[in-house]
């Protein structure tokens, strides 16, 4: 059978359906390994199989295109994150945040590395240019893309680290342990949770909200007890 030509120059064929779900197309006897609770729906020339990964270590599976002839397709969902693609030739040597991470097709596999609190996967392309190996991650905020000049240094919270270049130095912050001092040079991806910001600016305002009605009853105090000394 012949595929269509910007299939078979582009690497694996996907789509981005409403933010959260990337349907990843499979040519025969490809395959793409996430965790088996993100897979959604798939064709029925799809095999699931189970494989033990680093990349990806809860509910593992491998899904594979079994046909010889047609081509297959498997919906991959982020649940309530959206989905980022990277690529894992430009994303060489990164640290990748093993929790963002909801699907991988075929690059090297190296061992866990304990970053921030949080467990991260280095990415290492296979640099075989025949293959497109992408990386796709799940994200809850908004992502930005740092890059840090030599001696530049950011300052952010621990968590909100998605993906860092192995080279960048980093200082623990004494004064806040839930954050962290990033020192460049080299290039660093986190996120704003927006969830995070939402409940952070719901909690300053109900400070100002105790705030003022701390005011409010000392005034009324005040009042009650000019109005006894009046009478």
């Amino acid at each position: 059978m012949e595929y269509p030509q910007n299939l078979l120059t582009q690497g694996i064929k996907f789509s981005i359906i409403g933010d959260n779900v990337v349907q990843v197309v499979l040519l025969p006897g490809e395959q793409i390994n996430t965790q088996n609770s993100y897979v959604q729906y798939y064709s029925d020339n799809i095999s699931i199989q189970t494989k033990k990964s680093y990349f990806i270590t809860e509910n593992q599976v491998t899904v594979l295109n079994t046909s010889k002839d047609n081509i297959a397709y498997v919906g991959i969902s982020a649940a309530n994150g959206k989905v980022m693609i990277l690529d894992a030739a430009i994303f060489n040597n990164y640290l990748i945040k093993e929790s963002s991470i909801i699907a991988a097709n075929d690059f090297t596999e190296v061992g866990q590395f304990f970053h921030f609190q949080s467990t991260y996967q280095k990415i290492v392309f296979t640099k075989d240019l025949t293959k497109q190996q992408l990386i796709f991650i799940k994200t809850n905020g908004t992502v930005i893309d740092k890059d840090l000049g030599d001696g530049e240094s950011i300052i952010v919270p621990n968590n909100s680290i998605l993906g860092i270049q192995d080279f960048v130095r980093y200082e623990v912050n004494l004064k806040d342990t839930t954050k962290i001092k990033l020192i460049g040079p080299g290039r660093i991806l986190f996120e704003i949770n927006n969830q995070t910001l939402e409940n952070n600016l719901g909690l300053v305002g109900r400070k100002y909200l105790a705030k003022f009605f701390m005011i409010m009853s000392m005034v009324f105090f005040l009042i009650f007890v000019e109005l006894i000394f009046d009478i």
